[in-house]
């Protein structure tokens, strides 16, 4: 009763070793998954176009970070007695480097706008590179 089991197992793994061989073979993997996959990449200008639109996307984390980088300066080099640092630091030869309230509310919007405009950029490129993909 056992046997007959067994033969019919044996019979199975085969056909099934069979039908994935392409899948499993390594010789013979990369050019079934590329056969496959290939339809899906139609057409191919869409596929580049949205890779392209991605990649800079992806370029929107570190350059947001560079802006937020820049607004913390901005928060640390803030002193109410601005004025009076930089005076003392002119009169011994250095430049002045704090900043005073109208010029850390000049820096912060800079930085804070650029932030602003790089979300829309970011907004759109995603855009397209999702329409592009399909």
């Amino acid at each position: 009763m056992f046997e007959k089991a067994d033969v019919e197992a044996a019979k199975q793994k085969k056909e099934l070793d069979e039908a994935l061989d392409p899948v499993t073979n390594p010789k013979k993997n990369d050019g079934t998954f590329q056969k496959r996959l290939f339809i899906y990449n139609k057409p191919l200008m869409n596929i580049f176009i949205g890779g392209i639109f991605q990649a800079l996307n992806g370029l929107a984390g570190p350059v947001s970070g560079w802006f937020i980088i820049k607004c913390l300066f901005a928060m640390i080099l803030f002193s109410p007695e601005a004025d009076e640092i930089n005076a003392e630091l002119v009169s011994v030869g250095m430049e002045p480097a704090m900043y005073n309230m109208p010029k850390f509310k000049s820096e912060i919007r800079t930085w804070v706008l650029m932030m602003v405009a790089l979300a829309f950029v970011s907004a759109i490129l995603n855009l397209v590179s999702k329409f592009s993909f399909g």
